[in-house]
């Protein structure tokens, strides 16, 4: 369905190679093509994806001197009237944010006849750690739908924030990149550059290298996993995050003397080679609302390991996409990786399965289409059931 030419704003937390800009930016580009929606978007901080975003809508940047700008502003009192102003309701009737870190900006552009989507990314921690769980809370009556990435963020919405069942619509997350079309290639030179043999085992994970995703306790997994009998089989590769971010965890790994069984690859523009050197994901987070990493390493046909109680892994793995393990519990997951690591039949069942899910039921265009089809309701103010 086409879209009345009217605008959109969007509201985004960064230009980050992470889940919620990159599928921000997948969402963009298909409206930028596929509708006559003129969309603008106002990032807090600029990134790698700056450029990407620039090309397909209005880009603006909210740096530090606007950010003094509005600081002036809301002491002279006079903040929401310019916003108003400068983006009318007739003309801007509805403000997408996307993710709950643009929450109080979007309370700014509260106004009667405007339409609020949030689209909440995160989960209980998040939401302490941005420090924005109240504002959360406040925007409940202001905001028209929020848009869950799973359905343990539905729980988290309802259960902790208060908000109604009727104002919740799940929609997944969905991969941002396309498994490797040279996947024996890759995985070949990979695995070279790592002198990892063809008859060992990688165990891999992506992500910012922090404490919710569990930096720790993929060491720690090493740790355990080459300690034991069979122990120089296996190999482990993190991708993700700055060099600067990874060095708490390179210190471990070093003191550890694992520097020739753990290997760091910082942020990449395509992660899909690296999926096709690895036999297993491990998703080591502590949370997490669907990772958007596991989604395209199961693409890739990898099983995966990921903890209970930790967000939207378990929701996708189920019973037959991978193992899910109790809570944090580094020595069961040890055990499951081993489990499939040494049966190739299983783990091959298994890893095909996991991408059969993703093809079937978290595919790009499927979940965009989803997410383009309830900005048209919104926006054509059809009531929410």
């Amino acid at each position: 369905m086409l879209f009345k030419s009217r605008e959109i704003i969007f509201l985004g937390n960064g230009c980050n190679r992470s889940g919620a800009p990159l599928l921000l930016k997948n969402l963009i580009s298909h409206l930028h093509f596929n509708s006559d929606l003129r969309i603008t978007l106002i990032s807090h901080s600029s990134g790698v994806l700056k450029n990407s975003y620039k090309e397909v809508c209005n880009y603006i940047e909210y740096n530090s001197f606007q950010k003094i700008f509005f600081y002036l502003l809301e002491f002279l009192r006079i903040k929401k009237l310019y916003l108003r102003t400068k983006y009318p309701v007739h003309s801007y009737p509805l403000i997408y944010s996307n993710t709950i870190a643009c929450t109080p900006l979007a309370m700014e552009f509260e106004e009667p006849g405007r339409k609020i989507i949030q689209h909440v990314h995160e989960l209980s921690y998040a939401s302490r750690i941005l420090q924005v769980r109240e504002n959360l809370k406040k925007s409940v009556s202001k905001t028209h739908l929020f848009i869950a990435a799973s359905h343990a963020v539905a729980r988290f919405l309802k259960d902790e924030i208060l908000v109604d069942d009727s104002k919740i619509r799940v929609i997944h997350e969905f991969p941002v990149s396309t498994p490797d079309q040279k996947k024996s290639y890759s995985r070949g030179k990979i695995r070279n550059d790592f002198v990892i043999l063809e008859d060992d085992f990688l165990i891999g994970m992506c992500g910012t290298p922090e404490w919710r995703k569990g930096i720790d306790l993929f060491v720690q997994l090493a740790l355990r996993m080459t300690n034991e009998r069979e122990g120089e089989k296996y190999h482990f590769l993190w991708v993700g995050g700055t060099n600067n971010q990874l060095q708490e965890a390179r210190h471990d790994v070093e003191a550890l003397g694992l520097s020739s069984k753990i290997h760091f690859v910082e942020c990449v523009e395509d992660a899909s080679p690296y999926y096709s050197a690895m036999d297993l994901f491990a998703l080591t987070s502590r949370e997490d609302p669907f990772s958007v990493a596991m989604l395209e390493a199961a693409a890739s046909g990898l099983p995966i390991v990921c903890f209970d109680k930790a967000g939207g892994g378990p929701e996708f793995v189920g019973r037959d996409a991978g193992v899910v393990v109790p809570y944090i519990d580094v020595d069961c997951m040890a055990d499951a990786c081993k489990k499939l690591l040494k049966d190739d039949q299983l783990r091959e069942r298994v890893g095909s399965t996991a991408k059969q899910k993703v093809n079937d039921c978290y595919n790009a265009l499927q979940q965009i289409k989803k997410l383009q089809d309830l900005i048209s309701e919104v926006m054509n103010q059809k009531q929410i059931q």
